[in-house]
């Protein structure tokens, strides 16, 4: 160690310096021979649907004739923005709806009421495009209880034209099925919220045969 301490003394100060820099220098890696890889593109996305599904907003009056004879007049809106709809085309038959959901309806065979949901059904207008919500559903039929199994998914948006106009539409489907008997029921609606009804649905019930209507015109 003493000798080396005399080296150093009698070495210029410049050659120590670069001496000990030269020991922290990096040296430059060699190149590989193996090939570099480009990074895998990636896929593509599809667009976003910008969510703005809105639910009905019942006025009096309001009336809706559609292809089959099936028409429909608001007679009552409720405080809580439920609102009784009569047909026009059947006498001593409504429905009472919340939004686009039935709480209530009558006709000169059967009165149903519904008692109870697992979930609020208005959460499918905070739901995205593909998504669904499902919950039980009872309701009373000539004070007879019935459940039933209830979906109801967001297809997506798609523009259609009926005798009533062109419409920018939300495409909604219902699913529905009896916890206690074979039945099944389905509606697929495309809901214009200008319209505060559907322009178009299609629908089967039971063992009936599946049918559709068009809008064939509408006041507000």
């Amino acid at each position: 160690m003493h000798i080396l301490k005399t080296v150093l003394n009698k070495l210029p100060a410049a050659l120590v310096m670069a001496t000990v820099l030269a020991g922290c220098v990096q040296t430059t890696p060699t190149p590989s021979n193996k090939p570099v890889l480009a990074p895998a593109p990636t896929a593509p996305q599809p667009p976003k649907v910008v969510m703005d599904l809105q639910p009905p907003v019942w006025k009096k009056d309001h009336t809706w004739v559609y292809s089959d004879g099936y028409a429909l007049q608001v007679e009552k809106v409720f405080p809580n923005g439920n609102a009784k709809l009569v047909r026009l085309d059947v006498p001593k038959t409504w429905v009472v709806r919340k939004a686009i959901f039935k709480q209530e309806s009558s006709n000169p065979r059967a009165h149903r009421l519904v008692v109870f949901r697992t979930l609020d059904p208005m959460t499918l207008f905070k739901v995205q495009a593909g998504q669904s919500i499902h919950f039980i559903r009872e309701y009373t039929k000539n004070k007879k209880l019935i459940r039933h199994k209830t979906s109801w998914t967001i297809e997506g948006k798609e523009q259609i034209s009926v005798p009533a106009g062109t419409f920018d539409t939300w495409v909604i489907v219902m699913r529905t099925e009896s916890l206690d008997t074979n039945w099944v029921g389905f509606e697929r609606w495309w809901y214009s919220a200008d319209v505060n009804n559907y322009v178009r649905m299609e629908y089967k019930y039971g063992d009936s045969q599946a049918s559709s209507r068009v809008l064939m015109s509408y006041t507000h």
